[in-house]
C-alpha cells in the first residue's frame, strides 16, 4: 500500500481589524479572537504586535495558521478590560481571509465579512466586551443575523438566598452557544432574595435551546446563591425556555457547587416552593407549677 498524508490540512487565517471613526473609539486592552467554521473552532487568539494597535479609524493586520476550518460562520472577538484608561473599543468591522497552505489544496483563498458598528465597552451601548459576529457576503447583508434574547433569572425566597457574586451564564443549542456571558447591570441590586432580574444579549441563531450553564464566581461576602429557576426567550421565535433549578450554588451548602447545568422544561413551574407564614399560640393553664421553663 502506498503512503499517504493522516495529518489534518492546515490554513493560514489572515485577520484584518477596523477600529471606527469615532471619538474614543480606540483601545489599549488585550483583545481576542476565536474563528468558528464548520469543521470546528480556533480556539481563542490574542491578537497582538509591535506599533500601537486599535486605534482610531484605523487597520490593523494579523494572522495565524491553524487546521482547516472550512467555511467561517462566525467569530467571537473582545477584549479584557484590562487598560487603565481608554479600555472602550468601538469596532467597525473584521475581514478574515483563509489561504490554504497545502500545495495541492483545491480551495482557493477566501474572505469572510464581520460586520460590526459597535461598541465593545463597559459604559457604552449594552455594555458587552465581548461580541460575537456572523458572517457576512461583500454587500454586507448578513447571512446569519444575530438573535435578540431576553433571560428572567428568579432568585429563590430563602432566608440568605441572595449573592453579590459575579453571575454567568452560557445558553446552549442545536446550533451552538452563546459564550459564558456575565449577567450584570450597574443601575440595579441584582439577585435578591425572591427577586426576578431581566436581561438581554445578542447572539448568532442558537436554534432551539436545549440547556443553560449558570453560576457565579464565589466572590464577595455571602457569595452563597439559592437560584429557584431561569426563563429565556427568543424573540425571533416567540417562544419561551424554561430551565428549574431549585438548588444551592454555594461553597458551603447542598454538594458545594456553585455551577449548575440545567435542561429545558416544556413548562414553567415554581422551583421551590412557596414559603408559608405560620402563627402559634401557646395557652398556659391557670394552676400551680403550669408556667414553663426557661428552656421553653
Amino acid at each position: 500500500k502506498e503512503d499517504g498524508v493522516t495529518l489534518d490540512p492546515m490554513t493560514n487565517y489572515k485577520i484584518a481589524v477596523t477600529t471606527g471613526d469615532r471619538r474614543g473609539a480606540g483601545t489599549d486592552a488585550n483583545v481576542f479572537i476565536t474563528l468558528y467554521g464548520e469543521n470546528g473552532d480556533s480556539g481563542q487568539r490574542k491578537l497582538d504586535g509591535p506599533g500601537n494597535l486599535f486605534e482610531r479609524a484605523q487597520t490593523d493586520n494579523f494572522g495565524f495558521d491553524c487546521v482547516d476550518l472550512g467555511k467561517i460562520n462566525k467569530i467571537r472577538i473582545g477584549h479584557d478590560n484590562s487598560a487603565l484608561f481608554g479600555s472602550a473599543w468601538y469596532l467597525d468591522k473584521v475581514l478574515v481571509t483563509a489561504s490554504p497552505l497545502n500545495a495541492d489544496a483545491a480551495t482557493p483563498e477566501t474572505t469572510f465579512y464581520f460586520m460590526c458598528g459597535k461598541w465593545l465597552a463597559k459604559n457604552e451601548d449594552d455594555g458587552q466586551i465581548v461580541r460575537e459576529l456572523p458572517a457576512s457576503n461583500e454587500d454586507g447583508s448578513p447571512s446569519a443575523p444575530l438573535v435578540p434574547y431576553k433571560i428572567n433569572v428568579f432568585t429563590a425566597d430563602r432566608r440568605g438566598a441572595g449573592t453579590d457574586a459575579n453571575v454567568y451564564i452560557n445558553v446552549i443549542g442545536e446550533k451552538g452557544d452563546s459564550g459564558k456571558r456575565k449577567l450584570e447591570n450597574p443601575s440595579k441590586n441584582l439577585f435578591e432574595r425572591a427577586g426576578v432580574d431581566e436581561f438581554g444579549f445578542e447572539a448568532v441563531d442558537l436554534g432551539e435551546i436545549k440547556k443553560i450553564v449558570i453560576g457565579h464566581d464565589g466572590k464577595g461576602f455571602g457569595a452563597g446563591w439559592f437560584l429557584d429557576k431561569v426563563t429565556i426567550k427568543s424573540e425571533s421565535l416567540g417562544k419561551e425556555y424554561f430551565f428549574i433549578c431549585a438548588r444551592w450554588l454555594d461553597q458551603h451548602e447542598d454538594d458545594g457547587k456553585i455551577e449548575r447545568e440545567r435542561f429545558e422544561l416544556e413548562q414553567d413551574g415554581a422551583g421551590v416552593s412557596a414559603l408559608i407564614g405560620y402563627k402559634i399560640k401557646v395557652s398556659i393553664d391557670d394552676r400551680s407549677g403550669a408556667e414553663p421553663d426557661s428552656h421553653a
